[in-house]
């Protein structure tokens, strides 16, 4: 597993890589340290003397208390503290950023050959080195913010200059809105973030955080049947016209095959709903289960079933955003589908009690490890 953190300056992204050194043995490329040594760099060696170093820390922080591994990580941050100048150059100048991106094509090909172990790479600087990154499957973003207040204060503890804090704010500006820091945050790239976490100004929450998530879970990087199914589920709601809510389903056979996939809104033929198609739809006063005899929209188990027809639905899972009402509860019943994926609640005991009386396994699918 190949883990990329983002993040702006202080934010705590070497803590985040110590601690997924010390409890999952990742080994460290930090590439602004790379960068500094400004020679050809022995890239494996730097790796062992680099991990050798933060399991000797981890060592002797193993028999002190949690408050001590807090200092002694403060210190090592002092230890290798970097000029910001660096900083600078390795983000914004034109060479710097092209031995940059020399320095990470290297460190890909390497890491790329030592697949059975994991890495944590970090940061990167311009767009093209997230590309090449970002592509590859294998590699996975955790995001980390703080508040700009919080990376000031550790920004004057870790680097020798001192900034005022209109300078760090100047420079805190550059990082993020000259370089192509915000362009990984675009809604096509959002979906590689794994997971956001927010370092309020303690590092200690932050390692609190950090150890409440699961990294060797393999489904990080890539999803079991259910998330899969379940995220094309939601794929499927993106469809949808509904002004109430939107809902897709995905009806999946034993042999893991799509039979139909059904997401929620009026009828062939009929204005959309977000149109003003359904008038109960659109009705504000109209809450959940209510005047359910007015609404001209298809469901999208109800959409997925009729498509698709019992003699392909029949034994087979629907994977669904939400959990069915009572009336999809039938259609799901007579068709012959004998479990239930769900993402989302919907209050109906018609349902619970349907599908307990008729043997229908219901269970909840979250399609994201973050979303537990």
């Amino acid at each position: 597993m190949y883990v990329t953190l983002l993040g702006p300056i202080c934010a705590g992204k070497s803590i985040f890589a110590r601690y997924l050194q010390k409890y999952y043995q990742f080994k460290i490329i930090d590439l602004v340290e790379l960068f500094k040594i400004k020679e050809e760099v022995d890239i494996e060696e730097y790796i062992s003397n680099k991990n050798k170093a933060a399991i000797k820390l981890c060592m002797q922080s193993s028999t002190s208390t949690h408050n001590s591994e807090l200092e002694e990580n403060k210190e090592e941050a002092k230890i290798e503290g970097r000029e910001h100048k660096f900083l600078r150059e390795f983000y914004l100048d034109p060479e710097g950023k092209k031995e940059v991106t020399a320095l990470v094509e290297k460190v890909i090909a390497l890491v790329k050959s030592d697949w059975k172990n994991n890495y944590v790479i970090f940061p990167i600087a311009n767009m093209d080195d997230w590309e090449n990154i970002l592509y590859r499957h294998t590699f996975i973003v955790y995001e980390i913010e703080a508040p700009i207040t919080s990376r000031y204060e550790r920004f004057c503890s870790k680097y020798d200059d001192e900034l005022t804090f209109a300078e760090f704010a100047k420079l805190n500006d550059q990082l993020i809105f000259d370089t192509d820091y915000m362009r990984a945050k675009e809604p096509d790239r959002r979906d590689k973030v794994k997971k956001v976490f927010t370092n309020t100004g303690s590092s200690e929450d932050l390692i609190g955080a950090i150890l409440k998530y699961d990294f060797s879970d393999y489904r990080i990087v890539r999803p079991d049947w259910d998330q899969y199914f379940m995220r094309l589920a939601h794929v499927a709601a993106s469809r949808s016209n509904c002004m109430k809510r939107s809902v897709g389903a995905i009806i999946v056979n034993p042999d893991k095959q799509i039979v139909a996939t059904g997401y929620n809104g009026t009828t062939f033929g009929f204005d959309n709903c977000f149109s003003g198609g359904c008038k109960r739809c659109n009705n504000p006063k109209v809450t959940q289960g209510e005047s359910l005899e007015l609404c001209v929209c298809i469901h999208a188990e109800e959409n997925a079933i009729l498509i698709a027809g019992r003699v392909q639905t029949k034994e087979c899972s629907l994977y669904a955003t939400a959990y069915p009402c009572g009336l999809c509860a039938k259609f799901i019943i007579q068709s012959g589908i004998k479990k239930i994926y769900y993402d989302s609640d919907y209050k109906s005991e018609v349902s619970k009690d349907l599908f307990k009386k008729c043997g229908v396994e219901v269970q909840r699918v979250v399609p994201y490890l973050s979303d537990n």
